[in-house]
């Protein structure tokens, strides 16, 4: 019974968000289209120093398009 109610949950909380899909392991992950299909995915934001060689930066979203805030 338990799960059933976890279920109309997450089902409640899809119509609420207005999203098509929801995944029910991994929350905050969204569909994100490559040059060859559709995958589950979080949007990885990087800041490069290209003098020095290194990462200087790091952000992770949940969302699908983030505007660079630079």
């Amino acid at each position: 019974m338990r799960k059933i109610e976890e279920l109309a949950s997450a089902y409640n909380h899809l119509v609420a968000s207005g999203e098509k899909w929801i995944n029910l392991i991994y929350e905050g992950v969204h569909l994100m289209k490559s040059k060859q299909s559709c995958l589950a995915a979080y949007n990885l934001q990087t800041a490069v120093d290209d003098t020095a060689n290194i990462i200087v930066a790091v952000d992770l979203h949940d969302r699908r398009n983030r505007s660079s805030s630079a």
